[in-house]
């Protein structure tokens, strides 16, 4: 069997001939619209990246000039309240009522009062005027002196306080109210 040698007839010479021409018309507007399509999408990601850098400059401004707005708030920033919390040691707790503790709060409040409606930064640098008025000295409640020593304290616009009873006396003559 024998294959015919049809690139003799001119019928598919011209057929063969349009094919190849068509394959390379194609080719060239696949070439064309391809093109066109990444310049398009080239464009649009430089519109993004200005964008971007844009709001990136925008985002580092904001946040600069909201850490200097924290920041002079903090400068600014007052004691409100004085919050103390009162740990008791087990071999007084038998000594110590609910109001007792209450009573004892109270009395380190009226001691710390000074604080409220100050810069918590300067309450800050004078902390050891906290620790000496609290530790030095004794709180007198029901007839029974009681002393403390700070365990922690934390400064914001609410100083928070723990104080732990580190002596019970009994007798009122030793007093410093």
């Amino acid at each position: 069997m024998r294959i015919p040698p049809y690139y003799r007839i001119p019928s598919w010479q011209r057929f063969l001939a349009g094919v190849i021409i068509g394959m390379f018309v194609g080719f060239a507007f696949f070439l064309v619209i391809f093109g066109l399509a990444q310049e398009e999408q080239i464009n649009k990601i430089k519109k993004q990246e200005t964008k971007i850098d844009d709001l990136e400059r925008s985002n580092e401004t904001l946040l600069k000039e909201k850490k200097e707005k924290n920041e002079k708030l903090e400068k600014q920033l007052t004691v409100q309240e004085i919050n103390v919390k009162i740990k008791v040691p087990e071999k007084y707790s038998e000594k110590v009522s609910e109001i007792t503790k209450y009573d004892l709060k109270k009395k380190i409040n009226e001691q710390l009062g000074s604080l409220v409606n100050q810069d918590v930064h300067s309450v800050y640098t004078t902390s050891d005027l906290i620790y000496r008025s609290i530790e030095d000295k004794t709180f007198i409640v029901d007839d029974t002196g009681y002393q403390f020593e700070i365990l922690n304290v934390e400064y914001y616009s609410i100083i928070n306080v723990t104080v732990k009873i580190s002596d019970v006396e009994s007798t009122a003559s030793t007093s410093t109210e």
